[in-house]
């Protein structure tokens, strides 16, 4: 008994009388808010976590050169694509800020009717107006994307002699005549020549991993020894192997989205984000990307008596009764097109059942 008194005195301190209560409270000070209490009812917001996998090709340098000094065949083109890899729908609980009660608890006169309301608030069927449960939020910066520039790797220099010829006229018998004069000159290699050397610098390092494993090399290799060889030449390989291979790179892109169900009975479609192959993931305001639905699809098929309750603003007087929503249990399907993503129950408060409860009466 002592303890429900001092919950009762505790809960008209925290709602009435404190600085804490809501700025609508404060604007109806000048009523005999005395032992009432502020609350709202609950609705149901469905929050989206969606991940995606990122997927990057820079093609590299020597790529059109493979067909002919490696006789195998390398994208020539630079490619970024997006596709979905998981995706979570979690149910989470708010106060709904359009429908706003007052209850009157000062008019009760049995101890155990104090803890109806409390009873009905643990359950979740009434909010109290503060009681909007804490979410964690994750501000995600996207990441800029940058050109990727493969470095060019050689073992011998980037110069080259070239020789060309080119022609003086010398004076004779007969006039002047044009002879001949062979010129040397130190100039940079070109892009093919650079692929052909790198081709064959991938031949000699397979052909040393061979002589090393059979052991046709004068050097003797055991161990450890061998085994770091072996890797050091494979990392080797793999090196020059993405000049003409180019590198694929894979990055994850992780988005949440809340999505709020419309105060209806009926089955209902709302887009909950996009997705798009070029982009990524999207808003669901976004057209870039095709849309992902989500559908939910009450499992009861009887027409509830809805409760009108007005436009939400509190009464003058607190009622006698206490109202709160019976959520109704739907199926929620996620789905990309035809295909389905995920599919699962939740409550929906909103579009359940409004209901009232005598304030006056006992809960055994």
């Amino acid at each position: 008994m002592k303890k429900l008194a001092l919950l009762w005195a505790f809960a008209t301190m925290a709602f009435i009388t404190s600085g804490q209560e809501p700025a609508f409270a404060q604007e109806r000070a000048a009523e005999n808010l005395n032992g009432s209490i502020i609350y709202t009812l609950p609705r149901t917001s469905v929050r989206i976590t969606v991940e995606a996998v990122r997927e990057s090709y820079q093609a590299g340098p020597y790529a059109r050169f493979a067909k002919k000094y490696l006789g195998i065949d390398a994208p020539e083109s630079n490619t970024i694509s997006y596709r979905l890899q998981t995706v979570r729908l979690i149910p989470t609980l708010e106060a709904d800020p359009q429908l706003r009660m007052i209850a009157d608890l000062s008019a009760l006169k049995k101890p155990e009717a104090i803890a109806a309301f409390f009873e009905f608030s643990s359950q979740g069927l009434v909010m109290l107006s503060d009681d909007t449960p804490a979410s964690e939020q994750t501000w995600r910066f996207p990441t800029p994307t940058h050109p990727m520039h493969m470095q060019i790797k050689g073992m011998t220099s980037n110069l080259t002699e070239a020789e060309s010829t080119m022609y003086r006229s010398v004076r004779s018998g007969n006039g002047f005549e044009k002879v001949p004069v062979t010129q040397s000159q130190v100039v940079s290699k070109s892009l093919e020549a650079k692929a052909e050397e790198a081709a064959q610098l991938i031949f000699d390092l397979r052909k040393k991993r061979i002589q090393i494993i059979t052991g046709d090399t004068d050097a003797t290799f055991s161990g450890n020894a061998l085994q770091a060889a072996i890797s050091e030449i494979n990392r080797l390989e793999a090196e020059y192997l993405s000049l003409f291979l180019g590198e694929y790179t894979e990055a994850i892109e992780t988005l949440s989205f809340d999505v709020v169900p419309e105060e209806t009975k009926e089955r209902q479609l709302q887009i909950a984000f996009r997705i798009s192959e070029d982009e990524g993931i999207l808003p669901a305001d976004n057209i870039a990307g095709r849309p992902v639905v989500l559908e939910l699809i009450p499992e009861t098929s009887e027409d509830a008596i809805k409760q009108h309750l007005g436009d939400g603003i509190p009464p003058k007087k607190p009622t006698p009764e206490i109202t709160y929503r019976i959520p109704s249990i739907c199926t929620a399907r996620l789905s990309d097109g035809r295909q389905v993503l995920l599919q699962t129950r939740i409550p929906v408060y909103q579009m359940g059942e409004t209901l009232s409860f005598p304030i006056g009466a006992v809960i055994k």
